[in-house]
Formats: structure tokens, sequence, C-alpha cells
């Protein structure tokens, strides 16, 4: 995310929330919107301009079976879900990071976040 190409000015991940309910119902002029659920995507990341202040905001999210790590929010619509966001701030200048306690412990079990933040402050070095 924030190197080159369609990424370039989409600096943070994110990963987004599992979809929960349905929030709107679908018609010919709306796509789908999911509210947030419990838990996280967590081996689908996206790249995305800033972190989520709220859930006043959506990002398209993975729903389809193609082998890529990481997504754009608007890339092949077919394959993705509108799903409200949830609050965040962001991390080492690279990371939207959950507020909620319990949706932290999901990235944390993941990932070994201060050996992620170590490599990345000394990337920042050179």
């Amino acid at each position: 995310c924030g190197l080159d190409g369609v990424v370039a000015h989409r600096p943070f991940v994110f990963w987004c929330s599992n979809p929960g309910r349905l929030k709107n119902d679908t018609d010919d002029r709306t796509q789908p919107l999911f509210e947030p659920s419990a838990t996280l995507d967590l081996e689908h990341p996206i790249c995305v301009k800033s972190c989520p202040q709220n859930s006043s905001t959506q990002h398209r999210c993975f729903a389809g079976s193609q082998d890529t790590e990481v997504f754009v929010d608007d890339d092949a619509p077919e394959s993705f879900h509108l799903v409200q966001d949830y609050e965040t701030y962001h991390v080492a200048g690279r990371y939207c990071f959950p507020r909620s306690p319990s949706v932290q412990q999901q990235l944390r079990l993941k990932f070994d976040w201060s050996q992620q933040v170590l490599l990345f402050g000394f990337s920042q070095v050179s």
C-alpha cells in the first residue's frame, strides 16, 4: 500500500470487518451495504487513503475467491461487498488499527505487532 501504481495514493492497510447483517435493501440503484460484524477478515486487507474514523464510511471488502494478498477498495466490484467501517487509528504510519479492544485482540493474535512495528521503523531509516 502506498508504494506505486493503483495503491500509490492509498498508504494505509485496513482489515475489513467480515460482513454482518444487510443494512439496506438492494435495488437497481444501490449496492447492498452490510453492517460490520464482530470479526475481521484478516486474510484480505485492502489499501485505503485514510484510516476510518467511525462507522459513517464504508469500503468494498473482499467477497470472492481471487488469489491476491492486498486489494484496492475499488477493484473488481463483483468480488467485493460494501461493508460499513469501524473506528480505527493509524499505527506506524501504515496500519489502520481498531479502537475496540476485542477487535484489536484479533490482530494481536494474528501478528506479532512489536516485530512488525520494529521492522517498519528500521525500513524508514534508509
